[in-house]
């Protein structure tokens, strides 16, 4: 008989260092989803609250991007639209959602000459 040498097996494939979980992960999808569903048949400011929670946390994480790439925003007023415009569009209907929007983007354009000028604010060395 020929001496066949052993073979190890191949590693198992890991998926980094993110953490996933697939039955936490799951079990979340359909908490959302059920969410979602139980809100809008039965109470609907529940979803407007979900909708709001959610562009919130979307404006934080895209702020949190735009920092690590040394860019700035100015977030109280984007998370501050972000939360009115779906609530006020809800408690009043679409009239509110056109004062919601300018009420938000006025502040923003009002701070934006300032964040492309290439002059540093008072006060910083410009290095």
């Amino acid at each position: 008989m020929a001496d066949t040498p052993f073979v190890k097996a191949a590693p198992a494939k890991s998926h980094g260092r993110a953490g996933r979980n697939l039955p936490q992960a799951i079990g979340l999808g359909v908490g959302l989803g059920a969410y979602v569903v139980l809100s809008l048949l039965y109470f609907q400011p529940a979803f407007v609250v979900l909708v709001a929670a959610a562009l919130a946390v979307a404006s934080i994480e895209l702020y949190s991007a735009l920092r690590k790439q040394e860019m700035t925003a100015a977030i109280v007023p984007i998370v501050g639209g972000c939360v009115a415009i779906p609530i006020g569009s809800y408690l009043a209907g679409l009239e509110t959602t056109s004062i919601a929007f300018s009420t938000t983007s006025v502040p923003l354009m009002a701070t934006f000459p300032a964040s492309v000028s290439d002059a540093p604010p008072s006060g910083c060395s410009g290095e």
